[in-house]
């Protein structure tokens, strides 16, 4: 994980200003050569932004938008949420965010785990290094590992732990299913039974709502220092084929964490190294 102070933006997607690149029209066939790290079919054209702020992490569900900061504390960084205008504090030492509903929960820099309802309750039988939740209150979480081992991927269920498969993943997101980047880059889901490979893209880190509009930070560095932002319908786009998101100039975006909203594909957020955390409106 890296530890630069990152800007933090909260991005909208229109989905009716998809620019068609005729020069970027390829088909999965052409992820064959091993150089290749995304199938692009066209663009995704972002809505207009504001900033609102900077952070290291971000996680948003329904109407809650959460950010680790950047002021250390013991077991790592502060949590805010946005309370439409600002931010509200929530203490808590914190590297990885996730929210069910308007829960957040955290791992610290030990890798325990911290949900809160009112107050900080440890979550035990786990140490985590990521974490995801979706508005329903299912939990996911990434073990604790060490440099790029990557960890197993864990759901929640009752009290208890349940691990899914053997693969080991860097990074978890939560929609309807369990969306993992695996130790090698790639985006694999969760079908209930086992991992399916969706191809066409390499990342580092992944956001996903429960229309499943999945968000992929691609291992693509880009010159700011951040790397590309890709997106994909697990419900509707062709397989493997990744949308490159673009500003409202046709600029590629970039980023270095991204969360995809719960409820409603109202936003996607994502957190860059410029420092600049911005809101907008999602279109349809």
């Amino acid at each position: 994980m890296r530890t630069l102070p990152f800007g933090i933006a909260i991005l909208s997607i229109s989905l009716q200003s998809c620019i068609n690149s005729s020069e970027n029209e390829l088909s999965p066939d052409d992820l064959s050569a091993s150089s290749r790290v995304a199938v692009v079919c066209t663009n995704l054209q972002l809505a207009p932004t504001n900033y609102v702020g900077q952070g290291r992490d971000i996680a948003s569900s329904y109407n809650s938008i959460f950010v680790v900061g950047n002021s250390s504390t013991p077991g790592g960084y502060s949590l805010f949420r946005w309370n439409g205008s600002g931010w509200t504090g929530y203490g808590g030492g914190t590297m990885r965010v996730a929210v069910a509903a308007e829960t957040p929960w955290i791992v610290n820099n030990v890798g325990e785990i911290h949900m809160h309802n009112g107050r900080w309750n440890r979550i035990y039988g786990l140490l985590a290094s990521d974490i995801g939740a979706n508005y329903y209150g299912e939990i996911v979480a990434v073990g604790k590992y060490s440099g790029v081992d990557g960890g197993y991927v864990y759901s929640r269920s009752g009290t208890s732990w349940i691990q899914l498969g053997t693969i080991k993943a860097l990074a978890v997101a939560k929609g309807t299913q369990t969306w993992i980047i695996d130790v090698g880059g790639n985006v694999q889901y969760w079908n209930g039974s086992g991992w399916v490979l969706v191809p066409g893209i390499k990342g580092i880190d992944v956001g996903v709502n429960l229309d499943e509009d999945v968000t992929v930070v691609s291992n693509e560095v880009a010159p700011s220092g951040d790397n590309y932002l890709y997106w994909y319908n697990w419900n509707y786009s062709t397989p493997g084929c990744w949308k490159r998101v673009v500003d409202q100039t046709n600029n590629f975006v970039s980023a270095r964490r991204v969360a995809g909203n719960t409820f409603n594909k109202l936003t996607n957020a994502y957190v860059r190294n410029s420092m600049s955390i911005h809101t907008g409106i999602y279109f349809e």
